[in-house]
């Protein structure tokens, strides 16, 4: 992945945490335990992912 800023002075510090969007999530989703449904800066949901797995 490459990450971008807007402002190039900004560099990434031990704790921060970045907002993944993958272009395709079909593609990605069986690399995840689980799904976490966000709403506000919330964890409202927990969703496992079932298709998980060899061959998925």
């Amino acid at each position: 992945s490459c990450v971008y800023y807007k402002t190039p002075q900004k560099k990434l510090n031990l704790g921060d945490q970045l907002e993944i969007v993958p272009n395709n999530a079909t593609l990605v989703i069986n690399l995840h335990d689980v799904l976490y449904g966000v709403r506000n800066g919330v964890i409202e949901m927990v969703m496992p992912v079932t298709g998980r797995g060899k061959g998925n």
